[in-house]
C-alpha cells in the first residue's frame, strides 16, 4: 500500500505530500529526513527519449538511488546521470509506454526504487467514467480532449494551487457572498449596492430592472453583477447596449473598476470581421440604435447571449418600436435594465419594460390597464398593493432619502425621478417601489448583516433559464442603509 507520494515540479520545487487517507488534503511539505516503504516519488519523462527527470530530493543532493527495479522486481540497467539530475531507461522512449503516462519511483528499501507506470486510464466513448468510489464523472467533450492528450506537461505546484483555487471559486454555492469583491478596483462599493447585487443574483435569478435614483451607482450595480456571474462561469458572452455617447465610458468603467474588455462595434478589428464579428466575439458594446439595424439585427439574434445589459433602457418603453421588438427576440439568459425614469407618459410603458424581463408577469396589456391603471389619469395605478407585489420580482429602486448619501453621476446617468416612485405609486409611508412594506420593515436590516430582513431572504443558487423557486417571498426593497462615501 502506498504510504505517502512526493510530488516535486521539474526543477525539484514545490514538494507536495499526499497521504494514502487523505488524498484531498494536501499542503507544503519540507523535504522528508527519512522515507517510509510505500512513499513515491514523481519522475517526469523529457520529451520522448529514455530520459526521465529526477526530482532534486533524489539523487546526489538527496536520497541515494542504488538500483532501479521494475514492477515485477526485476533490476533494470539505469544510468543514472548526476549532471542532467536524470536517469536513463532503456527502452522507454520506444513506444512501450504512453507519453501521457505517470512515472513514479517508489521506495523500497536502502537505496532500492521500483519504477511504476501508471497508464492513462481511457474512459468510454460516451465520455462516462466511473471513480473508485462509485461515483460516476461525465467530462464535457471539450474537456475530455484536453485529458485524453498526450501532453506531458507537468504542472509545478503554483500552477495546481490556481486550478484549485479557480475550482473552489467555480464551485461556491449561491449567492450569500460575493467573490467577485476582492477583485474590484478603484472603487468603494456601498452597502446599498453590494445588497442590491445580491438581491439580483439571489431572487431575481439575473433578471431585473436597476431603477437607483440618479447617481446611486446603477452602472457599478451591473459591473458588479456581470463580475460575479462571469467569474462563476455562468456568463461568458454579454452584450452592452447603451447610447452612442456612453460607449467610451461604460468601456472604461468596466476595465477600470472590474477588469472586464468590451469591444465596441466601431472598433477597428470589429468592423473588418463584418456581421462574423457578431459571433466571433463574445464581450460586445454597441448602441442600441445600431443594433436594431440590419444586418447587425440578424447577427445578434442568430446567437444566444449569456447577459444582456441595457443602459438608460427608458428608451425601450414603447413595445411598438423598433428597439423594443429588438430587444425583445434576442436570445438571452439573463439581462439588466438600467433607468431612473421607468415611467415618463404612462404606466403601460413599466408594463413595456417589465415584459423585457418576465414576459406575462404582469399578464396581458389589456389586461394590466384595466386592472392596474385608473381610466382617467394614465400615470394613477389601481389596486396598488397587488402591483407593488409583481414589480418586487423584478424590480429594484434605491434612493438618496435612504441610503442618505448627495451624490452626483458619473456614467450618463438619467436626469429625471420615477414617477412610479414619487407622483403615482408612493404612498404615505412608503418610499419603494415594491410590496408595501411596514415601517419596521425599513429598519436597519435586523440581524442580517448584509441587508434588511426584508431583502434576500432565499439563498437559492442561480439556476439556467433563471427560474425561480417555488414559495419564495420574493420581496425586494430599497437598501435603506449609509454608505461609507459617495458612489461612482
Amino acid at each position: 500500500m502506498v504510504r505517502c507520494l512526493f510530488v516535486f515540479d521539474q526543477e525539484g520545487r514545490g514538494l507536495i505530500r499526499f497521504h494514502h487517507s487523505r488524498h484531498v488534503a494536501m499542503a507544503h511539505s519540507p523535504a522528508p529526513d527519512t522515507l517510509e516503504l510505500g512513499d513515491r516519488f514523481e519522475v517526469f519523462p523529457v520529451d520522448s527519449t529514455e530520459r526521465l527527470k529526477l526530482p532534486r530530493v533524489l539523487g546526489p543532493d538527496g536520497f541515494p538511488i542504488e538500483r532501479i527495479e521494475d514492477p515485477t522486481g526485476r533490476l533494470l540497467e539505469v544510468e543514472l546521470d548526476p549532471v542532467e539530475h536524470s536517469a536513463v531507461v532503456p527502452g522507454l522512449g520506444r513506444g512501450a509506454t504512453n507519453p501521457a503516462s505517470t512515472f513514479w519511483l517508489e521506495y523500497q528499501g536502502s537505496g532500492r526504487f521500483r519504477l511504476i507506470v501508471e497508464p492513462v486510464v481511457v474512459p468510454p466513448g460516451n465520455g462516462e467514467q466511473t471513480t473508485e468510489q462509485g461515483v460516476r464523472i461525465e467530462f464535457d467533450s471539450q474537456d475530455r480532449s484536453v485529458v485524453l492528450s498526450e501532453s506531458s506537461f507537468s504542472a509545478g505546484l503554483r500552477d495546481f494551487e490556481l486550478a484549485l483555487e479557480a475550482a473552489r471559486l467555480a464551485t461556491h454555492a449561491g449567492f450569500d457572498r460575493l467573490i467577485a469583491l476582492p477583485l474590484v478596483r478603484e472603487l468603494e462599493l456601498l452597502e446599498h449596492q453590494i445588497r442590491t447585487v445580491k438581491t439580483v443574483l439571489r431572487r431575481f435569478r439575473g433578471r431585473a430592472m436597476l431603477c437607483d435614483e440618479v447617481g446611486l451607482g446603477k452602472t457599478i450595480e451591473a459591473g458588479l453583477v456581470l463580475s460575479e456571474l462571469m467569474i462563476r462561469g455562468l456568463v461568458r458572452s454579454v452584450l452592452v447596449l447603451v447610447p452612442p455617447s456612453l460607449i467610451e465610458q461604460w468601456q472604461g468603467e468596466m476595465r477600470r473598476k472590474f477588469a472586464i474588455e468590451l469591444i465596441s462595434h466601431d472598433s477597428p478589428s470589429f468592423r473588418e470581421r463584418g456581421t462574423k464579428a457578431w459571433t466571433e466575439f463574445d464581450r460586445v458594446i454597441a448602441s442600441i440604435h445600431t443594433a436594431k439595424r440590419e444586418p447587425h439585427r440578424s447577427a445578434i439574434q442568430a446567437r444566444k447571449w449569456d447577459m444582456v445589459i441595457v443602459d438608460e433602457a427608458h428608451h425601450l418603453r414603447n413595445r411598438n418600436t423598433q428597439a423594443w421588438k429588438f430587444a425583445s427576440e434576442v436570445q438571452k439568459q439573463f439581462i439588466l435594465l438600467l433607468t431612473a425614469t421607468p415611467v415618463q407618459n404612462n404606466l403601460e410603458e413599466l408594463y413595456n419594460l417589465v415584459t423585457l424581463l418576465e414576459p406575462g408577469l404582469l399578464s396581458t396589456s389589456r389586461q394590466f390597464l384595466r386592472h392596474f391603471v385608473d381610466k382617467r389619469d394614465k400615470l394613477t395605478p389601481r389596486n396598488v398593493n397587488e402591483l407593488h407585489d409583481l414589480l418586487a420580482e423584478v424590480m429594484i429602486r434605491n434612493r438618496r432619502s435612504m441610503v442618505g448619501l448627495a451624490v452626483h453621476s458619473t456614467v450618463g446617468e438619467d436626469r429625471a425621478d420615477c414617477p412610479i416612485a414619487s407622483r403615482a405609486v408612493s404612498l404615505p409611508g412608503r418610499d419603494r417601489v415594491r410590496a408595501g412594506a411596514s415601517p419596521s420593515e425599513q429598519g436597519d436590516g435586523g440581524s442580517d448583516p448584509d441587508g434588511p430582513g426584508d431583502v434576500a431572504n432565499g439563498d437559492g443558487q442561480l439556476e439556467p433559464g433563471g427560474s425561480r423557486y417555488p414559495g419564495e417571498d420574493g420581496r425586494a426593497s430599497e437598501a435603506g442603509d449609509s454608505g461609507t462615501s459617495a458612489a461612482s
